[in-house]
């Protein structure tokens, strides 16, 4: 039973097959027919798996009658032996056991239709015995067409069995042809013979390239499947293969078939499967059912739902395409295209639920499919609209909106989208506005081209000005993290022991008390007068005229810290002493992904063997807390080099990132993942918080070299019931994800897959277009950044408009407007005075004169 259900979900070696089906045989009776039929079926299911000269040797021998009498009892071997023919009889290096097995059958049956001595050979007999000897002289010519390791020896065979001494003239120029074409791939098969496993997949990629016949190069494909049968490389190659040059649809669709029994959790090749049963013409059950599958078992990221809706979407989609039926108002209306509404409608139900289409991408292409295949464009703009109501902020949604309505012809709508869509505080305003303006370069008019160029214009300010704000804060912040902390126990020894002026002219404190008031109450003012001594700081000092200076007395909080660490070595002899070399800059290290107790001491741990530290200071928020990230600053810049060289080392369970120290707080970023399958990484979801790295260990360390295991921690340090194995090699990782895959940890079932992270994108600076330039029009009044810093302006530019206006009209190639045409204004047209320039007090006054 576990034999059965392990061979539905996956498929067995050659080695398993042969030990089930032997163990099968000693149980079950010969000479009962059902129980020769349970291990016919056997063997049929295993000659599918992998490609194997033995197992078809082993079904033969199965099937072998115990008395070759007749053709009759022939004919079911002999049906056995032709489909092994066509599936490995082009085996270079094996084949030729099949076709001297095939061969010496026939000739033994042969030899029982040959007369016994004495007896009289009848026509009938002679005419069977002639017919026998012409099947096997088919096989000699056939066998000798085949390039085959040994074809030296059939050919003396078929000498001996014609009894000439020479072969037939036209078999001749055949067995030269072949044998011409084995000395062409015998280099291959030599080095396939002599290569380790990890060398055999190049040679093999390049016997396929180097093989011509489509026959020879699927039989090559199947050999290199049975050592590397989860290599997706290699199912990729051999499916595009069958789907695009062979185009055999039994072929292609068995083949895609055990492709996803291989490697049923990689997506890749469930969408290739969905496009190649659309590409045969499959029925759309068979389509949904492979659907279901990959649904169940091909999905292990939120992305790989969307990738798979979308591709069972547009091949619902395409199968529209050839039967369009329209309505009255020419809108698409049938039980296909309400069909594929419905299941547009559960595909976005199923990834809102599991907050997977992050992006959109099926709503945006529901709507697509509504305004140009449907052709109902209102519902594709209320598609948009609820799209836009969570991206209000993103540029990109506003321009796939955008270009949205341009395809549909609806320059006036794209146009509103647009003017809206700058009013916001958007992510790329620029390209916003770069469309805008192109938009009205192609479709618009002088004036609305004009209000465009405002209109962009005050957007950008007033996002500049918003920028600018927050680079200030951001500034400021930066400015306050760098500052050095005062620490008044490590003060140098001249704030100390500084003059004051005032001691010179007046004692200390204790001995300015009034005599009358210490001679009065003498008890009283022991006691406090002694405890004010003990509470001076050991480090006062005496000035030039005998005065004591006191120190400055320590926080209640410092001073408790302090007794605690009396005993402890203190922080100067922790750091050398040396002086140091060179600007402080390139002394320094940043280090981040630290763990939040990791302590000073240990950081010393692990970098004082690249030189000479003279600092660390771990970077901690308002509650005295590690953020996890500090910075070490050595004696010599030569330290910083090979503290460099440490990056990613573990520290205290993290792999702790360095870099080198930037005051713009532009460093590299250390995630430097590239996205795609880590293929000797396996990802392990659904842990309980209480398993630790040593319990995963006892689960993996069996399956192969391990190493690393990281189990992933909340900032607190309570796990995220998330870890990652990593092994030594692919095959050990593949090998632990088919054994640990749902099996349970503390009572709990683990979910196992593939590490495949999403591609690490750093933020890209928006480039700078030529709306930027406008700025320095734009913010006459605003202060210059010197430094990092914005310097006070006291006084106003004062620039005349017309000039201004010159300026900005020179800045964006604006023609000016010829002699004698009117100037377009958005403002409506003011009445002008008499004389044509502004009145005075006395004008006005006669006005005021004359109503009386």
């Amino acid at each position: 039973m576990a034999r059965q259900r392990m061979s539905e979900l996956f498929p067995l070696a050659e080695d398993l097959w042969r030990t089930w089906i032997d163990d099968e045989i000693k149980i079950h009776n010969k000479e009962n027919a059902a129980d020769v039929e349970k291990i016919k079926a056997l063997y049929e299911k295993a000659v599918l798996d992998y490609l194997s000269v033995d197992l078809w040797l082993d079904y033969i021998i199965f099937s072998m009658p115990d008395v070759f009498d007749s053709d009759e009892a022939l004919a079911p071997v002999r049906a056995v032996f032709e489909r092994a023919i066509t599936a490995v009889g082009l085996h270079v290096a094996k084949g030729g056991e099949l076709w001297d097995s095939y061969r010496e059958t026939e000739q033994g049956y042969l030899s029982t239709l040959l007369p016994a001595v004495g007896e009289i050979q009848t026509k009938e007999k002679l005419a069977k015995y002639e017919k026998q000897v012409e099947r096997v002289r088919d096989i000699f010519r056939r066998q000798l067409s085949v390039p085959l390791i040994g074809m030296e020896n059939t050919r003396e065979e078929f000498k001996t069995f014609t009894g000439q001494e020479e072969v037939e003239l036209p078999i001749q120029k055949l067995y030269e042809k072949t044998k011409k074409k084995l000395d062409d791939v015998l280099p291959y098969e030599e080095k396939l013979s002599s290569a380790t496993d990890g060398e055999k997949f190049g040679i093999f990629v390049s016997y396929i390239d180097h093989e011509k016949d489509p026959a020879r190069i699927i039989l090559l494909y199947e050999r290199a499947l049975v050592p590397y049968c989860l290599s997706l490389d290699l199912w990729n190659r051999y499916l595009d293969f069958l789907d695009r040059q062979l185009k055999i649809s039994s072929v292609a669709l068995a083949a895609h078939e055990r492709s996803i029994r291989n490697i049923p959790w990689t997506l890749e090749l469930w969408l290739s499967y969905l496009h190649a049963v659309e590409l045969f013409k499959q029925d759309e059950g068979v389509v949904k059912g492979i659907f279901d599958r990959a649904y169940r078992n091909g999905c292990t990221l939120p992305s790989h739902f969307v990738e798979l809706w979308l591709a069972y979407l547009s091949g619902m989609k395409r199968q529209l395409s050839t039967k369009p039926v329209t309505n009255e108002g020419g809108i698409s209306a049938s039980p296909e295209v309400d069909a594929l509404r419905s299941m547009f409608g559960v595909a976005v139900a199923d990834l809102e639920s599991k907050g997977a289409d992050t992006e959109n991408k099926i709503e945006k292409y529901w709507a697509s499919v509504e305004a140009h295949t449907f052709r109902d464009v209102e519902k594709g703009r209320a598609l948009w609209e609820k799209i836009m109501k969570g991206h209000q902020r993103e540029s990109q949604f506003w321009l796939s909106y955008y270009r949205f309505e341009r395809q549909n012809n609806d320059d006036t709508r794209a146009r509103k989208l647009l003017k809206k869509a700058v009013l916001r505080n958007l992510d790329n305003i620029d390209a916003v506005a770069m469309e805008w303006m192109q938009l009205e370069s192609e479709v618009g008019t002088l004036e609305e081209w004009m209000e465009a160029h405002h209109f962009c214009k005050d957007s950008l300010k007033r996002m500049a000005d918003r920028q600018a704000k927050l680079d200030k804060i951001a500034a400021a912040e930066a400015a306050k993290e760098a500052a050095p902390k005062k620490n008044f126990r490590l003060r140098d020894s001249y704030e100390d022991n500084r003059e004051n002026p005032r001691d010179r002219e007046r004692p200390p404190r204790q001995d300015r008390e009034r005599p009358e008031r210490m001679a009065s109450d003498d008890s009283r003012s022991k006691k406090p007068i002694e405890k004010r001594k003990h509470s001076e700081d050991a480090s006062g000092s005496v000035d030039n005229e005998g005065f004591k200076v006191p120190g400055m007395p320590l926080p209640a909080a410092a001073a408790k810290k302090q007794k605690v660490s009396d005993t402890a070595e203190p922080e100067e002899a922790m750091f050398s002493q040396d002086t140091p070399e060179g600007n402080e800059d390139d002394r320094k290290v940043f280090l981040s992904n630290m763990s939040y107790t990791t302590s000073v001491k240990a950081v010393k741990e692990m970098f004082k063997g690249a030189g000479k530290i003279r600092d660390i200071r771990i970077v901690k928020d308002l509650r005295g807390k590690s953020r996890g990230f500090c910075y070490v600053e050595y004696v010599t810049p030569d330290g910083v080099k090979e503290a460099l060289k440490l990056d990613r080392q573990d520290l205290e369970g993290r792999p702790v990132f360095v870099s080198k120290y930037s005051k713009d707080n532009e460093r590299e970023s250390h995630f430097k993942g590239t996205g795609g399958e880590e293929k000797n990484k396996l990802f392990i979801r659904g842990l309980l918080p209480k398993v630790t790295k040593e319990d995963l260990t006892k689960v993996f360390q069996d399956f192969g070299t391990l190493k690393e295991i990281r189990v992933v921690t909340h900032k607190n340090g309570i796990s995220k019931c998330i870890a990652y194995v990593e092994f030594a090699d692919a095959d050990m990782a593949n090998k632990a994800l088919e054994a640990t895959n749902g099996k349970e940890i503390m009572g709990k079932a683990m979910s196992v897959a593939i590490s495949n992270p999403p591609a690490f994108t750093p933020k890209q600076k928006p480039e700078a277009s030529h709306f930027d330039s406008a700025n320095k029009f734009l913010q006459p009044n605003v202060a210059p950044v010197v430094d990092g810093q914005r310097k006070s302006r006291s006084h106003v530019d004062l620039v005349p408009r017309a000039v201004l206006k010159k300026k900005i009209d020179e800045e964006f190639n604006v023609a000016p407007i010829p002699a004698g045409s009117q100037a377009p204004s958005s403002s409506p047209a003011q009445p002008s005075t008499s004389a044509g320039r502004r009145q005075g007090n006395d004008y006005f006054s006669s006005l005021f004169k004359k109503k009386q």
